[in-house]
């Protein structure tokens, strides 16, 4: 149902519309709390790359996205080592590979 729901937002707004990151973000908190982190990671991934089109690499949002992108990957592998060294490169370079 909440699939379907942000389906209908995206046609509204259009698939880089910076409400839809936000609609994307909190269907990710919601699989995160539900321990869902395979199904998470994509769309914090996908709001992530919403705000960067939006707002650019260096923006505060963009940061907050990335943090909490890379507290749920911490969350998913347990391995905070890994997020420290890669989670802000992953999430720029799968960034750069959608543009």
């Amino acid at each position: 149902m909440c699939t379907q729901a942000l389906s209908m937002r995206e046609q509204v707004l259009g698939a880089n519309h910076v409400d839809l990151a936000t609609d994307v973000g909190l269907l990710a908190t919601m699989r995160t709390s539900k321990g869902q982190f395979d199904e998470a990671m994509p769309l914090l991934m996908r709001a992530c790359d919403i705000l960067v089109l939006n707002y650019g690499e260096d923006d505060p949002r963009v940061r907050v996205g990335v943090g909490f992108t890379g507290y749920v990957w911490t969350s998913w592998t347990r391995d905070d080592d890994a997020f420290s060294r890669t989670m802000h490169q992953r999430v720029l370079s799968h960034h750069a590979a959608r543009n």
